[in-house]
């Protein structure tokens, strides 16, 4: 289940990006649209910059790949056109988002994750490169051009493979550390980290990049300012959903949660049912140690442990996991020997259900998560 729940403390105003992408205004050099006024297969669309000195900029459209869709959006794939661009001919996600549907906090919400994707640059982050408000077309849009990844999801390209050793999962683990880290250091909470927002950069190597900012936010210099109850329940940590003030912290939780399926298999907390997952995450009742993950070695297991420390106060930042834990200082060659093969089925199994549950749950809750409020009193 996801919980996209926003304080209007916490909800930026209209700012700069926004207002830049109002001034580009979208100029067709050619649509094509069929008779029954549908946009066809593929469009150029072309986008001008002037008074800033960006000049113009090309993208074709192709509307026939639709890599996803939301309630607002749907991300197509495009391809760079012009010299102006960077990587002409390179290929592109472009996210549109219809601007008809938004309300004035969901446009803040998007100008909020615009802003930060532009601040972030990090092989590890899925990358921002263009923002546009196309409103010459039927139906308006904010268009954001960014990293096209081709691999896949974080589980979803686990659970194809035939075996996994322990170097290879600490390799994706390292990665995605590395990411929080930068995150962190520019005063950023993600605040929905899970595997679907984890993806390869193409299926030919093992790169991958965060992505799924759209519940992030900046708390520069004032620690434990954040209250909102929001993300994904599976991974939400214990202080969000007992409505403590928390802070980047709970990004580290959350990681721990994906690392210790990657080194098990399986999920760490009882999820029979949601009220009962919740109440074992909050007493931090989890199932993941060194008897439940045999395969993986003692020293992963404690930087686990130490991702997932129920005070948020003793728990490891990404940079100490980084540099101060000693399953990322050792040498590679025990790993490479140590088979996490027989945790691929469960993962496999744990993706089905995830899977599963998500179109059970396609409609994202909004509002409070009221069971949460009755956590406080739990011992």
């Amino acid at each position: 289940m996801n919980l996209d729940v926003r304080d209007d403390s916490e909800s930026v105003a209209m700012g700069y990006y926004i207002a830049r992408g109002e001034e580009r205004r979208g100029e067709e050099e050619s649509r094509a649209v069929s008779d029954n006024g549908e946009r066809s297969n593929e469009e150029v669309r072309v986008f001008t910059d002037d008074e800033n000195g960006g000049g113009t900029r090309n993208y074709e459209i192709n509307y026939s790949c639709v890599l996803g869709r939301g309630f607002f959006s749907q991300v197509v794939i495009g391809t760079a056109t012009s010299p102006n661009v960077a990587h002409k001919k390179q290929r592109y996600a472009i996210k549109l988002v219809d601007a008809s549907k938004l309300s004035s906090k969901d446009l803040s919400n998007l100008q909020n994750e615009v802003t930060i994707l532009y601040e972030l640059h990090h092989e590890g982050i899925v990358r921002l490169y263009d923002f546009f408000h196309d409103h010459t077309g039927p139906i308006p849009t904010y268009d954001l051009v960014m990293d096209l990844m081709e691999g896949g999801e974080l589980f979803d390209r686990i659970a194809e493979r035939d075996k996994c050793d322990e170097l290879s999962v600490r390799k994706l683990c390292r990665l995605m550390l590395q990411a929080v880290e930068h995150i962190h250091l520019q005063g950023i909470v993600h605040r929905d980290l899970k595997p679907d927002n984890v993806y390869f950069q193409s299926r030919e190597n093992d790169n991958i990049k965060i992505g799924g900012f759209g519940l992030a936010v900046r708390v520069s210099g004032h620690p434990c300012c954040l209250s909102t109850l929001c993300g994904t329940l599976s991974y939400m940590a214990p202080e969000m959903l007992l409505r403590k003030k928390y802070d980047e912290r709970v990004d580290i939780w959350s990681l721990g949660i994906i690392f210790s399926i990657l080194l098990s298999g399986q999920f760490p907390f009882n999820a029979q049912d949601e009220g009962t997952m919740m109440k074992s995450i909050v007493r931090g009742q989890s199932r993941f140690c060194s008897e439940s993950c045999d395969t993986a070695s003692d020293d992963a297991v404690e930087l686990v442990k130490s991702m997932m420390v129920l005070n948020m106060e003793n728990r490891i930042s990404a940079t100490g996991a980084l540099h101060n834990s000693t399953w990322m200082r050792i040498s590679g060659h025990d790993l490479s020997c140590n088979d996490l093969g027989r945790n691929l089925n469960g993962i496999k199994n744990f993706n089905a259900r995830r899977k599963m549950k998500e179109s059970i749950h396609a409609v994202r809750i909004t509002g409070r998560f009221t069971t949460a409020a009755t956590l406080t009193t739990v011992s």
